[in-house]
């Protein structure tokens, strides 16, 4: 590890790393029971002001069906979804593989396994919703595949996040190793790569998302044709809750013949898969996420007021 990791500025990471670890002490429906409690209180305190803000735009341009009082019981629920999924990312890396096990049903993992055995590499696509680091390791207990990865900007979170990470994933790949990443699946591994966040107008193409023409990236058809793989979907749910939970992981095939040389009709593709499993349970999708951040014009104004140190 890197000794500058150690400097002062960073001992609130590590308090933060070590309070989390001595949460993850409790028993899972302690904690779940605990994060829902401390979830509720942090959505309502102005603590997460700038985050609670992104998620008010978002869910006011996503829903518009729902009533204000509607829209601001869906925003608390996503903070307390967000609360949620960071204590149980920590819990993913310390807990014993039984105690998941017991906790989740699987649907359509063998759809992995046939495409294999077809010799061919599997692209398994996700998307940001709150239970990702987890649903992670809880694939990970059915079959091997690999996972890209976006650096964390704070360097001993994503010292701790890629140290816990690469305990379980046989490979870690940063999402510009894009050739490292074909090389891979060229060779028939699966892997997991997400591709519903705002990564700028460059290698974006704007296609509707939710009824609003977002950024969304225009990477996968290449990936697909140089690969020769199969493209899956990946879903992921908290079912229930406090000590009720369970975890669904799903994997589907809703692409097959849908994607071609057009990355205009691809992400439309894409962002079509991604908005019907949103719908299933949108307080549990990442919506602190600037997703509409980059319009498709530079005139347009912008939709977030505040934009200092968010993402």
């Amino acid at each position: 590890m890197n000794k500058a990791l150690y400097h002062p500025r960073y001992w609130s990471s590590w308090l933060t790393i070590l309070f989390t670890r001595c949460l993850c002490l409790l028993p899972l429906n302690a904690l779940l029971v605990f994060g829902q409690w401390m979830g509720s209180i942090t959505a309502n305190s102005g603590l997460l002001k700038r985050r609670r803000h992104i998620a008010e735009v978002n869910v006011g341009l996503c829903f518009p069906e729902l009533s204000p009082e509607q829209q601001q019981q869906l925003v608390t629920d996503i903070i307390v979804s967000t609360y949620l999924g960071m204590l149980e990312t920590a819990y993913s890396w310390w807990a014993s593989d039984e105690e998941l096990s017991e906790r989740t049903d699987f649907e359509g993992v063998e759809l992995i396994e046939a495409a294999q055995a077809e010799g061919k590499g599997v692209l398994l696509i996700g998307s940001h919703f709150t239970t990702l680091d987890l649903a992670g390791r809880l694939l990970r207990l059915k079959v091997d595949v690999d996972s890209s990865y976006q650096k964390q900007k704070n360097p001993v979170f994503d010292y701790c996040i890629l140290k816990y990470r690469l305990k379980r994933f046989t490979n870690m790949v940063e999402k510009k190793q894009m050739r490292r990443l074909i090389k891979l699946v060229k060779s028939g591994r699966a892997m997991w790569y997400a591709t519903d966040q705002d990564f700028g107008r460059k290698n974006s193409v704007f296609v509707p998302f939710f009824g609003h023409q977002t950024a969304t990236i225009s990477t996968v058809g290449t990936l697909l044709k140089l690969t020769n793989a199969k493209p899956l979907y990946f879903s992921h749910y908290r079912v229930g809750k406090g000590k009720n939970t369970r975890y669904l992981i799903r994997i589907t095939d809703p692409f097959e013949g849908k994607f071609n040389d057009d990355d205009v009709n691809n992400a439309t593709v894409l962002n079509s898969v991604i908005e019907q499993a949103v719908r299933v349970a949108p307080e549990q999708y990442l919506w602190v996420h600037r997703r509409f951040k980059t319009r498709p014009n530079k005139s347009d104004a912008k939709l977030y007021s505040v934009t200092k140190r968010s993402k």
